[in-house]
């Protein structure tokens, strides 16, 4: 099953194997993002999808970028 990090990076599917070779660190990230989208806050889904946007911006990964702000302009 893809998680965010193999959408957003685009991983090849015979590398996907490598990345979970480390299972708790997948597993993670995803938790990560799924708080990032569920979890309780003072922000609505528009700002945290903002915010991430902001972020990967400043990281200059533009996929994540593009991702999160189409995603922020839809809530």
């Amino acid at each position: 099953m893809a998680d965010i990090i193999d959408i957003l990076s685009e991983i090849p599917d015979n590398l996907r194997s490598v990345r979970r070779m480390r299972q708790d660190a997948v597993d993670n990230a995803q938790k990560s993002f799924e708080l990032l989208v569920e979890g309780e806050s003072s922000l609505t889904p528009a700002e945290r999808f903002a915010v991430a946007a902001e972020v990967a911006c400043l990281h200059q990964v533009e996929k994540a970028t593009t991702f999160y702000q189409e995603i922020a302009a839809e809530e």
